[in-house]
């Protein structure tokens, strides 16, 4: 029985990776899909409403990667307060990660806009 008293190990001990499928993870996903594809569409398309495409696109996978950066940092509050240092590793990492290219989407988007604008 491992020291923390539990049956089996936990992710920050060696043991299996569980992600429970939740509502919020699945919307989570399908925006990002749907962001990242309304993206793509406004890369392909060649007339005057490209920017706005973009644009629009960029903000939405901005707007959904700071709530995935937020969740990620509630994540790593309460696995280092469970004493997870691992995890709580990870989860910062990847919540920094995820945060940076929120903002980076946001800076794209504003720049963007103001061309648009100009």
């Amino acid at each position: 029985m491992p020291a923390s008293g539990r049956s089996s190990p936990g992710w920050a001990e060696g043991g299996p990776v569980r992600v429970r499928l939740t509502p919020t993870l699945v919307l989570l996903g399908v925006s990002l899909g749907a962001a990242g594809s309304f993206i793509l569409w406004g890369l392909l398309s060649r007339d005057a409403e490209q920017v706005p495409l973009l644009v629009s696109g960029l903000l939405v996978m901005a707007v959904v990667l700071g709530i995935v950066a937020a969740v990620a940092a509630r994540g790593t509050w309460r696995a280092a307060r469970a004493g997870y240092a691992g995890r709580a590793f990870a989860l910062a990492v990847v919540g920094g990660s995820v945060a940076v290219t929120a903002c980076v989407a946001l800076a794209g988007a504003s720049v963007l806009a103001l061309i648009w604008v100009s």
